[in-house]
């Protein structure tokens, strides 16, 4: 909440909703101190920099991955799909569940120390929401990521072992986009990174296949 901080932001669009926001707020303040209330736009302030729990981070954080969009887009050309497998989707589905978490942590475990040193700070990953409500290290924070995420692939093959009763093109499209995720973020951030890592794989799949 320091105007003076502006100049720290990467990008002009950012330090136009920067001052958009601190100007709305100090408004709050003066308008509020009229009637002896200035203090209601503090506790708004204060609850700005809020790190949640990483429950409350996850519920929040796993729609960030669009499984759920994803996978109903991918459905709107395919004859073979009725209503009853969008509605399957739409609620909340076993593997729809774990391919957002296997998004959310595996882009987190990648990317959270390079969004920490962005100018302007940045909102707390799932990994630092993760350290302060557990008290661990970054390092044990990761590893702990990582189990969740081998649980969330145990879960994706769960449903392909007959846990769920939607047929196999049905489960191969989120299965896709799981290992679409896994490919992006396995070492880097792929997504930001392209040029670093997808592009060879996209001219090698695409471009230059090896003809079988």
């Amino acid at each position: 909440w320091d105007i003076s901080v502006i100049d720290e932001l990467p990008a002009d669009y950012l330090k136009l909703v920067f001052r958009y926001v601190i100007n709305v707020y100090d408004g709050f303040e003066k308008e509020m101190s009229k009637g002896g209330r200035s203090y209601a736009a503090s506790y708004a302030k204060e609850r700005a920099g809020y790190v949640p729990t990483f429950e409350e981070y996850m519920r929040n954080a796993r729609i960030t991955g669009v499984a759920q969009i994803i996978t109903t887009s991918s459905f709107i050309g395919m004859d073979m799909v009725d209503q009853k497998a969008f509605d399957w989707v739409i609620s909340g589905s076993k593997i729809i569940r774990a391919t957002e978490v296997v998004g959310r942590l595996m882009d987190d475990i990648v990317t959270h120390e390079e969004e920490q040193t962005r100018g302007g700070g940045h909102v707390a990953s799932g990994v630092e929401c993760y350290m302060k409500e557990h008290i661990m290290s970054r390092e044990k924070v990761i590893e702990e990521f990582e189990r969740m995420i081998k649980d969330a692939w145990k879960e994706i093959n769960e449903e392909f072992l007959g846990q769920t009763p939607m047929p196999m093109h049905i489960l191969t499209r989120t299965l896709n986009l799981a290992r679409v995720v896994d490919a992006l973020y396995k070492h880097i951030d792929g997504y930001t990174y392209s040029a670093k890592v997808i592009k060879d794989d996209i001219i090698a799949a695409y471009v230059d296949p090896i003809l079988i």
